[in-house]
């Protein structure tokens, strides 16, 4: 699963451009309103974690163990998806 932030997706979708006959306009609400009907996740516990032994510019995430070699950039683990913000363990919120 993935949380997005959904009213950033509507701001994007409103500036999708129109079809050529002009009809584009009204697939815009719809698409807002199928939106809007999705279901919502509530208090998603994050995960915190930190990169560790930088050995040779490989670093492994401290909560799943994975290895990845671009950690100086990445913000999550795309293993285990853990937030490298330096703090260790669950945190609602």
């Amino acid at each position: 699963m993935r949380t997005i932030d959904a009213d950033v997706l509507k701001q994007h979708i409103d500036k999708l451009p129109a079809l050529p006959d002009g009809n584009f306009a009204g697939n815009h609400s719809a698409l807002k309103a199928l939106i809007n009907m999705q279901p919502t996740v509530d208090a998603v516990p994050v995960v915190h974690g930190r990169w560790t032994d930088k050995d040779g510019g490989i670093a492994t995430c401290s909560v799943c163990g994975d290895r990845w070699g671009v950690w100086s950039v990445m913000k999550y683990c795309p293993n285990c998806g853990a937030r490298m913000d330096g703090k260790e363990g669950d945190q609602n919120g």
